[in-house]
């Protein structure tokens, strides 16, 4: 059984201190004995992932419902007793349900609408003074870190230390915010631990999922907090398979409800939560057009606010329900042609909705809308502006800025088309030198080396005819070697090479890779084309001399970098680590695709994910590496898990066609 820690207090007002709250632990017992008991499993049939001590919680001991029945009549005198003429009286009763605690917590919860003016004061004082030690001795770690300032901290803070217990996805973390949901004296903050909750229950697989049911009906007991029913009703549809959609449509609406009349017990952020959770889940379920129906009624809670609107798009899209986007932008059209990330979701939704004629047509009007903005900003700005400032900078820059979220999004034609735009006008030096890298690199990862190469030489021309602008770049990017004029060459070479390969002509490819080399030596991706084009019976020695040296190069810095991440200290030790794992990461891909020492190649892949977990590209990389070593299925299931991470990165997606097709995989 499991037990609160604390101390108790003999001073009245002072909060909830916890001497008597192993009462907890034997309440929730004693509420789940109440139920249809279902039995817990044997220790050694428990997933690793199940809270031992809260399994354990949830399992009858004995016959308890007498002792709770007296408990709850006690409690019930006690509350009745803060409204007694003596003070003596009523501070005993303080006294008494300050030591019982969350015992109590729920009939207190009850009488704050008390008759008795006193007693209602009474009882809102001790709800809201909550002090309880948050966290069992049973908890990892990291849960009771989480924690240990929870009393201490502003709603705001709450909402931090909730949304970390539900990405730690542990039983720990889950059956601490069942407590949260349970007994936070705040009923918007218990609402948000149920939905932190749901949503960490709704990523697990079915099984986990189900497995987690015993432990937090333990936890929740027969408590009808509004956070309460809501996970009560999905462990029911857990149970039985079933959605529950009636349910959810009224607590979608109560809370709609609720939200307008009596907004202080509610918030958007805990309404628009709940509609995108009943959302998730009926789709799940295969009840996708029920779960728009219901999440129609959302958009009168939005508002006209940008932010609200773009979460509420995002989340749409993700879901697969574009309709609710198109919906959205007829309710708000003025917002949707004036923000230009807005009406690029809305031409997304029109791609998902099939329609590419009306998708293009909103993309352009997007683009437009740019131009626009910047303007009326730099307008209500302008008695800050010189007089001789000119658009064309800004204009650039948050066209930069967009195509991040389109590259982000896998729109990468329409990425494409506003870097293009971006390149109008003229423009400082080092803001074209970055958008023409940018643009080439785009070009090259759509595998259309040629167009890559001339966005490059088509600058260098440029700089040809105007000495002093190289000169310029030659000083702007001394301290870089990403962006210098070697650095270009070496990429216009590069990108040449590759379209001269893909052609056939590997004489020239050959002659054009070398050069890319010897302007820049840092690629390794250089060297890894030049072995590909390697001939049986061929010497390639210079592929030969500089893939032995950059080897060398390589093994030297991780060894000086594995020695200074040993000695960094806390504030250095997080850039030595990223700089490591990059330094890992490129020695294991040049190893794999040149078909050499694959353990090797294996072992510094797996240490730059150590050091960076989960990283797509990382995850990329020891796919390579395991098919490189002939382990098919290990780099099959690597490569979909750096797909799932990198869901719009194209490289990634076609290693992963490359290695399916190996395996004769469809």
């Amino acid at each position: 059984m499991f037990t609160y820690r604390g101390q108790a207090s003999s001073t009245p007002g002072i909060g909830w201190k916890c001497a008597g709250w192993l009462l907890v632990g034997w309440l929730c017992a004693n509420q789940l004995a109440a139920q249809t008991a279902k039995p817990v499993p044997d220790r050694e049939s428990l997933p690793q992932h199940v809270d031992l001590a809260a399994q354990e919680a949830a399992q009858p001991s004995g016959d308890l419902d007498s002792n709770t029945a007296a408990l709850q009549r006690r409690v019930a005198a006690l509350i009745e007793q803060l409204g007694a003429p003596s003070f003596q009286r009523r501070h005993a009763a303080e006294l008494e349900l300050t030591r019982i605690g969350l015992a109590a917590f729920e009939q207190l919860r009850e009488a704050r609408n008390h008759p008795n003016v006193q007693v209602s004061a009474a009882v809102e004082y001790l709800v809201r003074s909550q002090n309880v030690t948050w966290w069992l001795e049973s908890d990892r770690l990291s849960v009771r870190q989480v924690l240990e300032d929870y009393n201490e901290q502003k709603d705001s803070e709450r909402e931090t230390t909730m949304q970390s217990l539900a990405k730690d996805k542990s039983a720990n973390a889950l059956l601490a915010l069942c407590r949260l949901t349970r007994f936070e004296s705040s009923e918007r903050l218990s609402k948000s631990a149920a939905l932190y909750l749901m949503d960490a229950l709704l990523s697990l697989g079915g099984k986990q999922r189900s497995s987690f049911v015993p432990a937090i009906h333990g936890v929740l007991g027969k408590s009808d907090r509004t956070g309460c029913r809501w996970v009560q009703s999905m462990l029911l549809g857990v149970e039985n398979g079933s959605s529950m959609a009636d349910a959810w449509e009224d607590y979608t609406k109560d809370e709609h409800r609720l939200l307008e009349q009596n907004p202080n017990e509610s918030s958007k952020k805990i309404a628009l939560k709940l509609y995108r959770w009943v959302g998730t889940w009926l789709t799940e379920h295969g009840q996708r057009s029920l779960a728009i129906a219901i999440q129609r009624a959302s958009l009168d809670i939005i508002g006209n606010l940008s932010l609200h609107t773009r979460e509420m798009v995002m989340w749409a899209l993700e879901s697969e329900m574009p309709e609710l986007v198109e919906q959205l932008a007829d309710r708000q059209p003025e917002l949707f042609s004036t923000e230009p990330e807005l009406a690029y979701l809305l031409a997304e939704s029109y791609l998902k909705l099939g329609d590419a004629v009306k998708a293009q047509a909103t993309a352009d009007k997007a683009s437009d809308s740019i131009r626009e903005k910047v303007v009326k900003a730099m307008q209500r700005q302008g008695a800050l502006l010189p007089n001789n400032f000119s658009p064309e900078a800004s204009v650039s820059n948050y066209r930069e800025s967009i195509v991040e979220s389109l590259k982000a999004r896998g729109m990468f034609d329409w990425a494409r088309q506003e870097l293009v735009k971006a390149l109008e006008g003229e423009l400082e030096l080092r803001r074209e030198t970055r958008i023409r890298i940018r643009l080439a690199a785009l070009f090259y990862d759509e595998q259309e080396f040629s167009q890559a190469a001339e966005v490059i030489r088509a600058f260098l021309t440029k700089l040809e005819k105007r000495p002093a602008d190289a000169e310029k770049l030659k000083l702007e990017f001394s301290h870089s070697e990403s962006g210098d004029i070697e650095y270009l060459r070496s990429n216009e070479k590069f990108y040449a090479g590759l379209a001269e390969s893909r052609s056939g002509n590997k004489t020239q490819a050959r002659e054009f890779l070398e050069q890319a080399f010897k302007h820049s030596s840092e690629n390794p991706d250089i060297l890894i084309e030049l072995h590909a084009l390697e001939e049986p019976g061929v010497s390639d020695s210079f592929y030969r001399e500089n893939v032995r040296k950059m080897l060398d190069e390589y093994r030297t810095e991780i060894m000086e970098k594995e020695r200074e991440l040993a000695n960094a200290s806390r504030l250095t030790r997080a850039t030595i680590a990223y700089d490591l794992a990059h330094s890992c990461n490129q020695l294991a891909w040049l190893l794999a695709k040149t078909n050499q020492r694959p353990q090797e190649a294996i072992e510094l892949s797996e240490r730059s994910l150590e050091l960076q977990p989960n990283e797509g590209i990382y995850l990329d990389t020891l796919g390579r590496c395991y098919f490189a070593a002939g382990e098919l299925t290990k780099a099959i299931e690597i490569q979909t898990l750096a797909v799932e991470n990198s869901p719009h990165e194209r490289a990634v997606a076609r290693q992963l066609a490359e290695f399916k097709a190996a395996a004769n995989q469809p």
